[in-house]
């Protein structure tokens, strides 16, 4: 029974060894071949040759079974001796390397068995480690669940609704005069309430004439630098800007053409005698 190998190991080391090396190119061509028909139809690295075995002369480039052996004598550890068969009286050729085992052996099965049995075994590790995963997070959403039936369900919080601004008449009176760009008008209606809560809030008709002083005569609002409306009431510059405002009344009623007029006209020459900016400030 033969190996059946399917390869035949020539070494490196093959291109150093002095006995290979005294071999022609073909002896050294007919010892691989040899060693290649040993590994697949012999076994333990020797076959049995029946003559005339003229495949193997043709494989070795022979003439005959006689030349075929001459050329086996010549190859470097490669015994050959003859026996009697038992059975047609033949004389059988047998051809063995020696050190067959130690060169040619086949030790990777022992290999290939113990890393199967490694790669096995992390596998094992690796559904263990997938199984508790997953125990583990069934357990958890378990527990999430358990708390949910067990905690009471809580009522969502309502939101609650922005509630708008009633701006007071004093106010959009106010807010109709000053310059719209600046500002958000709850903020203003904001300090607005707080400067009139605090009794600092000027009457509407003085509130209105620091704005009309500060547009007419103000350098920095004239080229466009306006305060939000919430940091000029803030800052309280309405009391300055209404001074300055009565100061200016005062200079025009001295005026021979204005001599005659009332105190609004003087500051607004086409004001209405109803309007809004005479009437008294606001209550708190």
């Amino acid at each position: 029974m033969s190996d059946n190998g399917l390869w035949f190991k020539l070494w490196c080391a093959s291109l150093d060894d002095v006995d290979l090396d005294n071999l022609d190119i073909a002896d050294f061509g007919r010892w691989a071949k040899l060693g290649a028909y040993i590994k697949q139809h012999g076994q333990a690295g020797e076959v049995r040759i029946t003559a005339p075995a003229r495949t193997l002369c043709t494989m070795f480039q022979v003439i005959d079974f006689a030349a075929f052996q001459a050329a086996v004598s010549r190859l470097p550890n490669v015994r050959m001796r003859r026996e009697k068969s038992i059975v047609s009286n033949e004389t059988i050729t047998i051809v063995s390397f020696s050190n067959w085992l130690k060169y040619q052996g086949d030790y990777s099965t022992s290999r290939v068995r113990k890393f199967r049995e490694m790669k096995r075994s992390r596998g094992e590790e690796r559904r263990g480690e997938e199984i508790r995963k997953e125990e583990n997070t069934s357990l958890a959403s378990s527990h999430v669940e358990e708390a949910k039936e067990s905690s009471p369900i809580e009522e969502p919080t309502p939101v609650k609704k922005r509630i708008s601004h009633d701006y007071s008449e004093n106010f959009e009176t106010w807010w109709e005069m000053y310059p719209h760009t600046n500002g958000a008008k709850k903020n203003a209606w904001d300090m607005w309430e707080k400067q009139r809560k605090a009794g600092k809030l000027l009457t509407l008709a003085e509130m209105c004439s620091g704005i009309y002083y500060e547009t007419s005569q103000n350098e920095k609002w004239k080229n466009g630098y306006i305060p939000y409306a919430e940091r000029w009431l803030k800052s309280e510059r309405y009391v300055e800007a209404a001074a300055l405002a009565a100061e200016m009344l005062a200079t025009n009623a001295a005026a021979p053409e204005h001599r005659n007029g009332s105190p609004a006209s003087l500051l607004y020459p086409e004001s209405d005698p109803n309007d809004p900016l005479l009437q008294d400030p606001e209550e708190p």
